[in-house]
């Protein structure tokens, strides 16, 4: 019988907690979004008299993608994170769209460093027929792990009122999410190493400052924008 009540009270703790440091999180995300928010809304004018009103090419099209991907993921996310005792449907529903969501947003920074790769390269094919690859080999593999996701993950109604939908999911497979991330970690290694290789040879040629810059600046680029995509 005290045996019984211990686990109790220690899953009312643990419960505690967990709802404790989601309003943390919740905090940060409506910080961030609200940063990011407040920044488009100073730089709009500009931005629409440089971006918007300029035709669509390739550059405009990630110059978007990575400008205002992250805010709409972090966006879409808070609905899951802040609503309380959704109905089983809803809170699957909003999972399944957060999870794709975030895989296609993160991908934007992967197409971004992938032509940065290419362009120091300076159109090499086989680097190009490379990077190609191996982005579709990500994007297969992330399109499997979902579908698994999508059916393998198990919500259960609490018989509390007031949790958070997030925490109606009761169970998530650990493989498929490791694999997606041996994918992702994969695709970016490769890829790195490649700027770091050109960026060494380029060291050698005196062209260091330049490669510098390119490598540098990709990296916090794709940095920043996997953080903020990732919770």
């Amino acid at each position: 019988m005290t045996s019984a009540a211990n686990s109790s009270q220690d899953a009312f703790q643990l419960l505690v907690q967990t709802i404790s440091d989601l309003q943390v999180f919740n905090l940060v995300s409506v910080a961030s979004l609200a940063l990011m928010v407040y920044d488009c809304a100073i730089c709009l004018s500009t931005e629409y008299r440089l971006i918007w009103k300029s035709k669509w090419t390739r550059g405009k099209f990630l110059y978007l993608g990575c400008r205002y991907t992250v805010p709409v993921l972090i966006a879409s996310c808070l609905p899951m994170q802040l609503m309380t005792d959704c109905p089983l449907p809803t809170a699957k529903a909003m999972y399944e769209s957060k999870i794709w969501m975030a895989v296609i947003i993160n991908l934007i920074p992967h197409v971004l460093m992938s032509m940065r790769t290419y362009a120091v390269y300076c159109g090499n094919k086989i680097v190009k027929w490379l990077l190609v690859a191996l982005f579709f080999a990500e994007v297969i593999t992330l399109t499997a792990v979902l579908l698994i996701l999508s059916t393998k993950v198990k919500f259960s109604r609490s018989q509390m009122s007031g949790i958070p939908c997030i925490l109606s999911i009761s169970y998530v497979p650990q493989a498929p999410q490791l694999v997606s991330y041996i994918a992702a970690v994969s695709f970016a290694f490769i890829r790195d190493m490649l700027l770091v290789i050109s960026l060494l040879r380029a060291s050698v040629d005196r062209k260091k400052a330049l490669m510098w810059i390119i490598f540098r600046n990709g990296i916090c680029l794709h940095s920043i924008v996997q953080g903020a995509g990732s919770d």
